[in-house]
């Protein structure tokens, strides 16, 4: 129990917290009496549990800037990914192996390396220059437009390789902002910039499709409750994260 004994109290309040939650919405079937413990603890369950679990220790750890953070990230991704395959969502599946699981392990190796010549033996935090926000804006307003393009043509892009039949993406506008948000935030945290926080936030963004699809439906499911958990999780982790690589950076640069 040292791993729990280091952490703040409030990091603590977000592990209890959402690790409750996340287990809670592992059984609600069963405890709304929609289902049975066999129809919950399948594989694909399983695995899911697996990726809710690690993406909690990894806001935990990334938070810390702690290298731990990416043994729980690969491990959040690759689970992440085997359930979008199952549920048929390629885009995210597309997303997090192509894109994200190698940008993780680029980073796990800089971030080693950062730390073994690093005289505290923590990580270094940098930050933005004006050349980087201007190659930044610029760079992402490229590459939204190109990720928007790449997911209008993706069921033809399955049909030719594979044979298969998807349907479009009907908010490929905000997909694409977000993935590419979140795959720039995945570089930025890999070269510890601290403004990696930001685009984190931005990223989130995508919880507006999600109050959107709850406004259209009327209704408010116990799918959508845990969806709403995860936005909180994911937006709360971003702005905590942010402080505390602000306050890693004065203490390194104010010495």
């Amino acid at each position: 129990m040292n791993f729990y004994k280091v952490l703040t109290p409030f990091q603590k309040f977000f592990l209890i917290f959402f690790l409750i939650t996340g287990i809670l919405s592992f059984f609600q079937l069963v405890l709304m009496g929609q289902g049975s413990f066999c129809s919950v603890f399948t594989v694909i369950g399983i695995i899911g549990l697996i990726s809710t679990i690690s993406g909690i220790f990894t806001c935990i750890y990334q938070a810390r800037a702690s290298l731990s953070c990416y043994f729980w990230w690969i491990l959040n991704t690759i689970t992440y990914a085997i359930v979008a395959l199952h549920g048929a969502l390629y885009g995210q599946f597309i997303q997090n192996i192509i894109f994200l699981l190698p940008l993780e392990i680029i980073g796990f190796i800089a971030w080693k390396r950062n730390i073994q010549t690093s005289t505290h033996g923590e990580i270094d935090v940098e930050r933005f220059t004006a050349k980087h926000w201007i190659f930044s804006i610029i760079g992402l307003a490229i590459a939204w437009v190109v990720y928007a393009y790449f997911l209008i043509e993706l069921p033809a892009i399955f049909k030719l390789l594979f044979n298969m039949n998807i349907s479009s993406d009907p908010s490929y506008i905000m997909d694409s902002f977000t993935a590419v948000m979140t795959i720039y935030a995945v570089w930025l945290t890999s070269k510890r910039y601290l403004e990696q926080w930001y685009f984190w936030f931005l990223s989130n963004l995508g919880v507006i499709l999600f109050i959107e699809s709850m406004i259209k439906s009327g209704t408010v499911s116990v799918n959508d409750l845990s969806g709403a958990l995860v936005w909180i999780q994911f937006g709360t982790s971003a702005i905590y994260g942010y402080f505390c690589w602000r306050k890693l950076y004065k203490a390194r640069h104010n010495q």
